[in-house]
């Protein structure tokens, strides 16, 4: 029942997560690819990253949760590489919320 209970919660967040990435992107107008500089296309992929793990996690909650905490990991570390610092706020933190509820309920539920 909890097991049940933890997926959709993980579903129902990860789906919150994937709607705000594409109000984002729609309400910036999207972009050319072509003109993307190298630091803004390293960033752009953790990012689909980040959308394909909260994705995956509906059919496969393991490999989801991992690529999202990947992906998250990824856009930091590249984050302090490219700007030399990290991002600020708690708000690229908090996708990790739907990663580790995928991983709770594929160890509830296996």
């Amino acid at each position: 029942m909890i097991g049940k209970i933890v997926r959709w919660l993980a579903r129902i967040t990860a789906a919150v997560m994937i709607a705000f990435f594409l109000l984002f992107f729609i309400g910036e107008g999207g972009f050319c690819v072509l003109k993307l500089t190298v630091r803004e296309v390293f960033l752009m992929l953790s990012m689909l990253t980040i959308i394909y793990g909260l994705a995956e996690g509906w059919n496969n909650e393991k490999n989801g949760g991992l690529l999202t905490i990947v992906g998250l990991i990824a856009f930091y570390v590249l984050n302090k590489v490219f700007n030399g610092s990290w991002p600020g706020g708690p708000w690229f933190a908090f996708m990790a919320f739907p990663a580790v509820l995928y991983l709770i309920s594929w160890r509830l539920n296996k």
